[in-house]
């Protein structure tokens, strides 16, 4: 046997001991971020491929504002117990429709619960349209980070990002982009990948930088139809239609119509990382290529979707209702209630706001995460571990460890990588020489040179087209 047999034999077994490995995993106030969701998936617009709009009908189609009390449970059971500094996150839905009145009063029972040495930061995500001067003075005072939702350029914008009587809302999302410069308010742009805007790159990237984008997160459109899903298809005008089965058909599940293919995918994370390479290197920082250095460098993703399981975050529904993901707010994959008690039982429906007398008898400031179902949360995060073989022969596994169980089969039902896999195996051979580049100055906290090795530079030599002979006569 040669070395190189051996070494791929011994890497292999290391791969599949990581591939099921389990975890329990641990719910303190410490271990996990908050994602908090004001008014759960009420939303002002109606982009064709949301996928958080469905979980209106877990709540019988209706939505509220989360309750002041439950907001302060949350806060109390959480904040006096956690890190030095905090980090916040305040989706939706659309976060901004409880009203700025709501964020207030949000402010002082954060100032009211945390340690005096203790710092939080505050992360909203919003589409922008309802932002206003006052809206933008608490941010900046504040200093919120807001991630708001673009799609480049207008027309791909409006194809999908619509409002309520089914126009473009561009227009309202750059008047919010506009409002928050004007205040000072450090901005992200979060881009939704999908079948319009992932065909063309690098119009995309010359957008971002028109408009001064200096964070940017590319998010792909993967949704999933199943084999009665017809509901879903009706409701959002024919959007949500199966892609042609040639782009994959699992067991009667397909991926929806907007979705990006993996070859788009992956051309398009190409692409994007050699003109952010090129240029913009030291200027932007695009979440993905973050999250990849961040794994060459400190040997772990700061993305979710590309670590070894699904934890280190809960999300709080505006009901209290705790869940493991927000991609996953389904009633099997409830871990529990922000006031515990017999709430953790109760049928999740809008009827399952607490009972006035268990409000009552759970006092503010207990310690609800301790309350949670750890083996049901140690169960949602090993799905991710459901890989099979070609992940622990992958030369790229630990990297993308498989990716997000919400973009595998049938939204994780079936085992397998992510759909997106031959994208993610287009784009880590392509840019990796250059990130290793790059992590190797950072891991000796260095900044990289502006010289780049010439054997690092993408060729851009073309063969000439051959001159014709002329023909003699």
């Amino acid at each position: 046997m040669s070395q190189a047999d051996a070494a791929q034999i011994l890497k292999t077994h290391a791969l599949r001991r990581s591939l099921t490995e389990r975890r329990e995993v641990d719910l303190s106030p410490k271990s996990s971020m908050l994602m908090i969701k004001p008014v759960g998936a009420a939303c002002n617009l109606r982009c064709h491929y949301c996928y958080y709009l469905p979980v209106m009908g877990i709540y019988d189609g209706n939505a509220q504002r989360m309750r002041e009390e439950t907001l302060e449970a949350t806060l109390a059971g959480y904040l006096p117990e956690s890190n030095k500094t905090v980090t916040l996150s305040w989706q939706g839905g659309e976060p901004t429709l409880a009203g700025l009145d709501w964020f207030k009063r949000m402010i002082e029972l954060v100032d009211k619960h945390r340690r005096p040495d203790q710092r939080v930061v505050h992360c909203l995500q919003t589409n922008g349209t309802l932002l206003d001067d006052e809206w933008c003075a608490f941010l900046r005072q504040h200093e919120f980070l807001i991630g708001i939702s673009l799609d480049g350029l207008a027309s791909d914008h409006n194809h999908y990002r619509v409002t309520t009587d089914g126009s473009g809302s561009y227009a309202q999302v750059m008047r919010g982009l506009e409002l928050l410069r004007k205040h000072g308010v450090e901005h992200n742009i979060l881009m939704v990948l999908n079948n319009k805007n992932v065909v063309h790159p690098k119009e995309v990237w010359r957008e971002l930088m028109r408009i001064e984008a200096r964070w940017v997160q590319f998010i792909p459109a993967v949704e999933w139809l199943s084999p009665d899903d017809a509901e879903r298809v009706n409701r959002h005008d024919g959007d949500w239609h199966a892609a042609p089965a040639d782009l994959g058909d699992w067991k009667g599940w397909h991926t929806a119509s907007f979705s990006p293919t993996p070859e788009q995918y992956g051309r398009f994370l190409c692409e994007v990382f050699d003109l952010w390479f090129e240029k913009h290197r030291y200027e932007v920082s695009v979440r993905f290529f973050d999250s990849v250095l961040n794994t060459l460098v400190m040997g772990r993703a700061s993305e979710c979707i590309y670590s070894h399981s699904c934890a280190g975050q809960v999300t709080i529904e505006h009901d209290g209702t705790v869940f493991g993901c927000d991609h996953y707010v389904q009633p099997e994959w409830r871990l529990g209630h922000v006031h515990g008690g017999a709430a953790r039982t109760v049928p999740l429906t809008i009827n399952s706001s607490v009972p006035e007398q268990e409000r009552e008898s759970a006092p503010i400031g207990g310690r609800w995460m301790s309350g949670l179902d750890r083996a049901r949360a140690t169960e949602f995060a090993d799905r991710k571990l459901d890989l099979g073989e070609p992940c622990a022969s992958c030369d790229w596994f630990q990297l993308c460890h498989g990716g997000c169980p919400k973009h595998r089969p049938a939204r994780g039902e079936l085992p397998g990588p992510t759909v997106l896999c031959d994208g993610y195996r287009t784009f880590y051979p392509h840019a990796m020489p250059r990130l290793q580049w790059i992590a190797n100055f950072l891991k000796q906290g260095q900044m990289p040179p502006e010289q780049v090795p010439a054997e690092l530079l993408p060729s851009t030599k073309k063969t000439a087209p051959r001159k014709q002979r002329k023909k003699r006569k």
